[in-house]
């Protein structure tokens, strides 16, 4: 007598592999969109180069640059001397000035320096020290421009306003 055959209408039905599927589609989704947020993360958290007057580490510190010339207060110092000097005064009366809530602007006047005459003063310590950064190799080619771009655009009263500020720290 040969084995019974089983009957093939009494077999367990398999449950559609539908879920199993969804499951799937919807953690590749999540995985996806997990890693897409966390590279426009990365992207958006990139900040931009800054000019010399707000930021004088950004590239030395940025780029790793172990020059012992390239200081986070190079080359505002040396800025700051020029201009002082032009005003015909010495950096600690600038400063100690300034402190008081003077402006670069209020002082140039007290010594008949216009306001035009201060900002030439200004750009051209300005120009110098980026000149002198770039020298030192403080300054990628790229940050160099950025900065003499930026402080050619600014105002009178903003650029006397940025180099003020300065003064205070």
């Amino acid at each position: 007598m040969p084995a019974p055959q089983p009957d093939l209408s009494k077999k367990p039905q398999t449950r559609s592999s539908t879920w199993g599927r969804i499951l799937l589609a919807v953690a590749l989704s999540a995985i996806v969109l997990l890693g897409g947020g966390i590279i426009l993360w990365q992207v958006t958290t990139q900040q931009p180069p800054r000019h010399v007057a707000q930021d004088e580490t950004s590239s030395s510190s940025s780029k790793g640059n172990k020059n012992p010339a390239c200081g986070p207060r190079l080359p505002m110092d040396s800025i700051s001397q020029e201009i002082a000097n032009q005003l015909q005064m010495n950096l600690d009366q600038v400063k100690q000035q300034v402190r008081t809530g003077k402006k670069l602007r209020d002082l140039a006047a007290s010594r008949n320096i216009s306001l035009a005459r201060l900002h030439a003063i200004e750009i051209q310590a300005f120009e110098d020290g980026n000149n002198q950064w770039q020298r030192q190799g403080c300054l990628s080619p790229q940050d160099y421009n950025n900065n003499q771009q930026r402080f050619r655009v600014l105002t009178p009263l903003q650029l006397d306003d940025e180099v003020t500020d300065s003064l205070k720290h």
